[in-house]
């Protein structure tokens, strides 16, 4: 027979169990930001004139399959309890800017557009809110991280401590 602990015991995991997933986590917010500039500009250009440059698909296609691939790697991440919510923020925003950038596409290059769909096209400007949102969640995520890193064993080999550190090199700067 199993028996669960109560959601409401609170139970601190060791920081290394918890590291990890951020970690994993993190990196897949960091991905999904990184192609933010590349999906506006693919949306602003499929909101453009009629007809559509073959361009916009061929830049916006590839990072609608990435995001999907990333909204994969954030659901098979194994988080405490605690980042649950956070893993589903996540899950949720990465899918919220794919499908926006799917329609914006889909919108653009549908062969007998209606009008409704054609006023939806050009009215088209960006992935808005929900991208600043991304962001704070991956600086949320980040700063979690950097709470939960497991502080290094003393003595441990391979350490490197501030005592020990080599010098680095000198910046040259121009005059």
């Amino acid at each position: 027979m199993l028996f669960r602990r109560s959601r409401s015991a609170s139970v601190q995991a060791p920081a290394q169990d918890r590291w990890h997933p951020l970690a994993e986590l993190c990196r897949e917010l960091g991905q999904a930001v990184a192609l933010q500039d590349t999906a506006e500009r693919v949306i602003q250009g499929c909101a453009g004139g009629w007809p559509v440059d073959g361009c916009w698909s061929a830049e916006g296609a590839p990072v609608v399959t990435e995001l999907l691939r990333i909204s994969s790697r954030i659901g098979d991440i194994t988080v405490l309890e605690q980042d649950s919510e956070l893993k589903e923020d996540a899950c949720y925003l990465v899918l919220w800017h794919q499908a926006a950038l799917d329609r914006a596409l889909r919108l653009a290059y549908t062969a007998d557009a209606d009008a409704a769909s054609e006023q939806e096209r050009t009215s088209l400007t960006g992935l808005g809110e929900p991208a600043a949102q991304l962001r704070r969640l991956h600086d949320e995520t980040l700063a979690l991280l950097r709470a939960a890193k497991p502080a290094p064993a003393p003595g441990a080999a391979g350490v490197v401590t501030s005592s020990s550190a080599p010098r680095a090199a000198a910046v040259s700067r121009p005059v």
